[in-house]
Formats: structure tokens, sequence, C-alpha cells
């Protein structure tokens, strides 16, 4: 956590990469984060990454000035390919996220 010169709070991610990697070659639309074991942290940051996120800057190596990007995180675990079980063709769609949710609760704590 850091602040913004004005006094908002900020989230600072840093990501690295060898230095046999290509940073123009890199795929990062994406991007799938875990926001981690402990339940607090991970509801906070899901809360804060999902509904409460302001802007959305990167800052490639080498440079100072950060450039304002126009993405936005979506909650992960919810969709179609991001299912653990098999859902039954009689069973209602809100089932099938309980039983996600009281079996592998982190897999709906992640963004992408």
């Amino acid at each position: 956590m850091t602040a913004e010169p004005d006094g908002r709070s900020a989230l600072r991610l840093r990501f690295a990469c060898s230095e046999l990697a290509d940073w123009s070659q890199t795929d990062l639309r994406h991007l799938a984060l875990y926001l981690g074991e402990d339940a607090v942290t991970g509801s906070a940051l899901h809360l804060w990454l999902t509904r409460r996120q302001a802007a959305l800057y990167l800052r490639l190596p080498g440079q100072t000035e950060r450039v304002s990007l126009d993405g936005y995180f979506s909650p992960g675990g919810f969709s179609e390919e991001d299912r653990l079980w098999p859902k039954g063709e009689s069973a209602f769609s809100g089932y099938q996220l309980l039983l996600e949710y009281f079996t592998f609760r982190e897999n709906l704590c992640s963004c992408s």
C-alpha cells in the first residue's frame, strides 16, 4: 500500500520478468491474481479491486511516467471455464455456485 500525492490510497503491484523475456511479447490482458490465504485480506482486496477501483496505471521498466490504462479487474471463479465440478443438466446454477464456495472458496477469491 502506498498513497497518491492527493492522499488517496494506492495499491502498487510490481511484476518482474527474466532478462531473457521480452516485455513487448508479454500479454497481461488476462492476468489471474490470487488474493491470498487470509480470508479477511482476500475479501478486502477483492472488494477494492473489483468494486472500488478509481484508476489503473502502468509504468514500464526504465520509464518515469505512468500511462493510464482503460482496464478493470473482474471477479474470478464464476465463469464456465473456472468451474471445478461438472454441472448437472438439471441442477440450478445457484447450487453449483454454493458447491464451489463450500468446497474451494479460494477459487472465488481471485481477480483477472
